[in-house]
Order: C-alpha cells, then sequence, then structure tokens
C-alpha cells in the first residue's frame, strides 16, 4: 500500500529515482557480502565446534574405556591373589580389599561353576541401601537373600550373560545399569583359574566426574546415553538446554553414545560480535550512502530545474532569462548551448523589431502622400 502511494512520486520525480538507484547499487552488494560473510563465518565456527566436541567426545569415550578396563584388570588381579588364599576368611579379605577408593566396587561376588555364591563383599552403605529398596520391593526379583552371607545376592540363571560369559572364559560388561537408591550401578564379570568366577557391581558415579573434568571451563554439557536414549551418566553443569549445538560419537561401549552440547548463544558469540559490528557499520554505510545519493542527485537535477525555468521563461516571452550554469561537464554544456540559443533568439527579436521600425518609417510618408491625394480627389 505505502509503496503504491509512493511509487507515482518516484515516477515524477528524478531525483528519487537516481537516489533509489545508486542506493542499491551501493547497498545491495554490501547487504550480500555481509550476508555471505555471516554465514560462512557461521558455518566456521559450528564446523570448530563439532571439531572440538569430537576431541571432548573422544577423549571422555577414552576415559571411559580406561575406568572399565582398569576395573577389569582389578578384578584379574584379586583373582590371582586369591589363588593362594587357604580359607574363606582370607578370601573375604582379598575381595574386601578390592572395594578401594580408586575403581570403586560397591559389591564383588565369588561364584563357582554352579553359579552359586560361594563369597560376596558390600559397602556397607550400598548393602544397607539394597535392604532397603528390596524391602520396600523397588527392584527387579533379580536378587534373593541368602542366609548364609546375611546379604542379597544375584539369584543365579543359566542365561545371563553375567554368569554364562566367564563361565566361557570372557570377560563380561553389562549394557545398563541398575539404580540402587542413589548407587548406579555397573555389573562386570571375569573367569578365574579355579572353575570359578568374579562378579562386580562397579561404582558408575565417578564417570560422572569424569564427564564434568572433560566439559572443564568452556560450559560445555556432556551426556552418557544408551541405545535408547536413555541418560546413564552427565557432567554437573547439565541444563538440559534445548539451544545447543550436540554432537554424538560413539562412546566405545555397547551402543552406548557420548553427547557434547554447548549453548548455541556461547558458540557463537563470536558471530553475534561480528553480526553486530557489521551491522554498525552497515548502519553507517546507510547514512553515508543515502546522503552521497541525494547529494549527487541534487548535483544532476537542480541544473535540469534550472533549464526548465529558463525554457518556461522563455517561453512566456522573457528573452533574456539566462540558466547562468557554469560547470564543465555535460550538464555545463548543455546549459551554454542553451545560453547560446537564447541569445540568438534574443537578437533575431531585436533584428525584427529594426526590421518593422524601418518599414514602418519608409512607408509612413508615401502613405501620408496617397492619403493628401485622395482627400483632394475628394
Amino acid at each position: 500500500m505505502e509503496f503504491a502511494i509512493l511509487a507515482p512520486v518516484i515516477r515524477k520525480r528524478l531525483s528519487l529515482q537516481l537516489a533509489l538507484v545508486l542506493l542499491g547499487v551501493s547497498l545491495l552488494p554490501l547487504v550480500g557480502v555481509g550476508l555471505l560473510t555471516l554465514h560462512l563465518m557461521e558455518q566456521s565456527i559450528t564446523e570448530q565446534v563439532t571439531r572440538d566436541h569430537r576431541r571432548q567426545g573422544a577423549f571422555a569415550a577414552a576415559l571411559l574405556q580406561d575406568y572399565f578396563n582398569d576395573a577389569t584388570t582389578k578384578l584379574k588381579n584379586i583373582s590371582y591373589l586369591m589363588q593362594d588364599t587357604k580359607s574363606s576368611d582370607e578370601e573375604i579379605e582379598r575381595l574386601s580389599e578390592a572395594l578401594g577408593p580408586r575403581i570403586v566396587f560397591l559389591e564383588i561376588s565369588l561364584r563357582g561353576d554352579d553359579l552359586n555364591v560361594q563369597r560376596q563383599v558390600q559397602r556397607e552403605d550400598y548393602g544397607q541401601e539394597q535392604s532397603r529398596v528390596q524391602s520396600l520391593n523397588s527392584l527387579d526379583n533379580n536378587r534373593s537373600y541368602n542366609e548364609n552371607l546375611k546379604q542379597w545376592v544375584y539369584s543365579h540363571s543359566n542365561d545371563n550373560p553375567m554368569f554364562t560369559s566367564p563361565l566361557r572364559g570372557s570377560n563380561f560388561v553389562a549394557n545398563s545399569l541398575e539404580t540402587v537408591g542413589p548407587f548406579p550401578t555397573l555389573a562386570i564379570s571375569i573367569p578365574t583359574s579355579k572353575s570359578t568366577f568374579l562378579t562386580a557391581n562397579l561404582d558408575f558415579r565417578p564417570v560422572s566426574d569424569m564427564l564434568d573434568t572433560v566439559a572443564g571451563p568452556d560450559r560445555c554439557e556432556i551426556l552418557l546415553l544408551d541405545g535408547k536414549g536413555r541418560l546413564l551418566a552427565s557432567s554437573r553443569n547439565i541444563t538440559f538446554s534445548t539451544a545447543l549445538l550436540t554432537t554424538r560419537i560413539p562412546a566405545g561401549h555397547s551402543d552406548w553414545q557420548i553427547a557434547i552440547g554447548q549453548p548455541r548463544g556461547l558458540a557463537l558469540a563470536p558471530l553475534h560480535a561480528m553480526r553486530r559490528e557489521i551491522f554498525l557499520w552497515f548502519g553507517f554505510a546507510s547514512i553515508l550512502a543515502v546522503g552521497l545519493a541525494f547529494l549527487f542527485s541534487g548535483q544532476i537535477v537542480r541544473p535540469i530545474r534550472r533549464l526548465a525555468r529558463t525554457a518556461e521563461a522563455l517561453g512566456h516571452g522573457d528573452l533574456s532569462a539566462r540558466t547562468h550554469i557554469t560547470r564543465e561537464d555535460e550538464i555545463g554544456q548543455l546549459a551554454r548551448t542553451f545560453d547560446r540559443m537564447a541569445d540568438a533568439l534574443q537578437e533575431l527579436d531585436h533584428l525584427k523589431n529594426d526590421f518593422v521600425s524601418h518599414v514602418s518609417h519608409e512607408l509612413r510618408t508615401p502613405l501620408t502622400s496617397a492619403k493628401m491625394t485622395l482627400a483632394n480627389v475628394q
């Protein structure tokens, strides 16, 4: 609607047409260059953030694998140490020593080839929590109470890979966590050399500390997800914001994935700063372009208007009207030619007046004589 109103005005004003053309010629390339620069910069920043995320994810995956490998190695060392044990008390002592501070086992069990528990040790807080949740019936029926050990133990099952894998001579690391109150645990098992095998529940809480260490001060959000997208562990600064630049890489275990996210505003902060600078300079360039466009169009249109006024004055009989334009460009040449034409026209008008005056003077005497003769005849 506004353009429809302005269109007739623009068509009637050469200065506006020239100004708009100059603005388009000067500003459209600036807009294109600015948008292209911002797009390329956003693409470059996004690629850089993705590369950084992949490095962090690879580091987190390596830490996770080291944690699992260290746990498995520690269990193997325990099995070697238990080869020299001669009593059940000594075996329990060896198992209790494995509940160390670095690789935290919440529970370790020694089972025979009949899958029954022979020895089991638990951390006290984990054992208490295990009894509490079992009394509330908040876990699946995968445990039963052992009267001899006075502890809750995994029920033996011939189809549970936690039991069948070590009997076949291979290590086992579970693909899912079991949460007992505040304790997320991961089941692992290894074979031993006495037709027995060790099972353990690995404390999974240190994994969150690892992810937090990898996240560092960059405010990255690191998640460890299973194959179904369920959260297994995360860094402490997690916000679950939807406005994230997220990269996922395999965690190196089962179908787990490590997702590294960073708030889009933080990741693209350099782009936002560049956008502000570009908008500032574009505004300055727009003001300058508008001023120069109207100044230049005025330099072209003003002498044309003066020519039009002079021509109109000549048309009304003022043969002394002149443009008095002294420019050296084409418009100045046109104005000087127009003034010479006006001079010639004025001179021609003077000649016409002189001719009429002379003719009138020369005809006055014969006319007078003729009048007198006609009077005498009458």
